[in-house]
């Protein structure tokens, strides 16, 4: 009966500690700077350093690997918000890594594009069963890839809120932001993933005047980023 209630306290205690991790973890991503951080594993140092400079001049944190040992080294030390992953790596394939991420207690949740050379039918199924979110093959259009990252980014907050809405208390904005019908309508649109190009053609309207009224939601929140602006919306209960 004693060795029992030992097990059974064991496991009590360990289910207390993943909670508090995840909850301390949530908390971190939410409530940090608004500059999304992102890590991209490829063995080609031209790649990675032509990608990066693409990332860091759109608003992002980048840190770069060319091999799983040393993602793993940064890893202890980095919390990205995003992966992007090629499946050629030296030491170890892409496929496996991305397993092992989706294991790992930490990082289990976050965002991953395979960005690779392996285009078949079978290699896109294969990451998709290995857990990626997204599937791009070089060559790619960067401007695809840049909103493929902005949406997954904001998908990421809605699940983390969505799984920790039990365990959070969310507080209500006091003050009134006085948001128009058509700002309510984008800024709706804006947490559901939508980039501008498709604001404005879901509401017929022209991409520039969804850019003025994006614009007005960033001045009325105080935010700086669309990642802030769902951040806010949500934490805040603006938009249900």
């Amino acid at each position: 009966m004693y060795y029992i209630t030992d097990i059974l306290t064991f496991f009590i205690l360990k289910i207390e500690n993943i909670f508090l991790l995840k909850k301390w973890l949530f908390k971190k991503i939410i409530m940090e700077t608004s500059v999304n951080k992102i890590l991209i594993l490829d063995d080609d140092i031209g790649f990675l350093q032509s990608l990066k400079f693409y990332l860091e001049k759109s608003g992002f944190i980048v840190r770069t690997s060319t091999n799983v040992n040393q993602t793993w080294d940064i890893l202890s030390s980095y919390y990205p918000d995003l992966f992007i992953v090629d499946i050629l790596i030296k030491d170890q394939n892409g496929y496996d890594f991305i397993k092992q991420l989706r294991i790992n207690e930490y990082f289990c949740l976050v965002p991953i594009i395979v960005l690779t050379v392996c285009g078949m039918t079978e290699d896109r199924i294969r990451g998709y069963k290995s857990g990626c979110d997204s599937y791009l093959t070089k060559p790619f259009d960067s401007e695809e890839l840049l909103i493929l990252v902005r949406r997954l980014l904001v998908r990421h907050i809605q699940t983390l809120y969505s799984t920790q809405t039990s365990h959070i208390t969310k507080k209500k904005y006091t003050h009134d932001l006085n948001l128009t019908q058509t700002e309510q309508k984008i800024l709706s649109l804006i947490i559901n993933g939508l980039m501008n190009k498709e604001i404005a053609a879901k509401l017929n309207v022209g991409v520039r005047n969804v850019e003025k009224y994006v614009t007005r939601l960033f001045k009325k929140t105080k935010t700086t980023s669309r990642t802030e602006l769902v951040r806010f919306a949500l934490e805040n209960q603006i938009v249900t």
